[in-house]
């Protein structure tokens, strides 16, 4: 049962981080996110900022109950939490009163380059699960 749900929270932090990546892209042609794109980032960012938490909660249980999980992976699962919880971390800053409009600037710049990590960290863990657990595939499709 564990199991599965970290499995599922895994398919949401892949399935969010997409989705911020896709609702980023004015971003990244240079143009501000503002109207329809920032409020489908933000609703995408809900998802990815209670998944992967979750996600990170269910991996170290599971691994306390049968760790069956190759150095790899665990390195890129942890480089994952670290990068995520950066990415979070510099908008949780920007709601803070303490920043003034040049550092949450700044603070916006880092998250973008922060949250283009973690998507491009997802390829090589979602390629590791894939090639180390083949029945996630088959369960996935089953449920």
């Amino acid at each position: 049962m564990i199991r599965q749900l970290e499995r599922l929270a895994m398919a949401a932090v892949v399935i969010s981080a997409l989705m911020l990546f896709v609702t980023s892209t004015p971003s990244i042609r240079g143009e501000e996110l503002h109207g329809l794109w920032l409020m489908a980032h933000m609703g995408s960012s809900g998802l990815f900022v209670v998944a992967l938490p979750v996600q990170a909660i269910l991996f170290v249980w599971l691994q306390v109950i049968m760790p069956a999980i190759t150095m790899t992976e665990r390195s890129l699962l942890m480089a994952l939490y670290v990068f995520g919880g950066l990415s979070i971390g510099t908008m949780f800053a920007c709601m803070l009163p303490v920043p003034d409009t040049v550092s949450m600037r700044k603070l916006i710049w880092v998250h973008g380059w922060i949250g283009m990590v973690v998507v491009a960290w997802l390829i090589p863990i979602v390629v590791t699960r894939l090639k180390t657990r083949p029945g996630i595939v088959k369960a996935t499709k089953s449920s």
